[in-house]
């Protein structure tokens, strides 16, 4: 199990398949998960987008009106 903590939009995640339950923390006001991770958790203040994969994904919000998808 990782957990990818994501500041910078030039950040890159690359995880493979069978690795365990893998998650994104990002404060970026939008991120899409890349293959292969399955939680992506907002730590921000503002409003976010969060977009998942093809897995079956936890995505969560902030405080802020998100929009999440996946």
């Amino acid at each position: 199990n990782d957990v990818y903590i994501v500041d910078d939009a030039g950040d890159v995640v690359t995880e493979l398949a069978g690795e365990g339950s893998d998650e994104v923390r990002t404060s970026l006001s939008s991120y899409s998960l890349s293959a292969n991770v399955e939680t992506l958790t907002y730590t921000g203040t503002g409003n976010f987008t969060g977009v998942g994969n093809a897995l079956d994904n936890l995505i969560q919000g902030g405080v802020g009106n998100d929009t999440l998808s996946g």
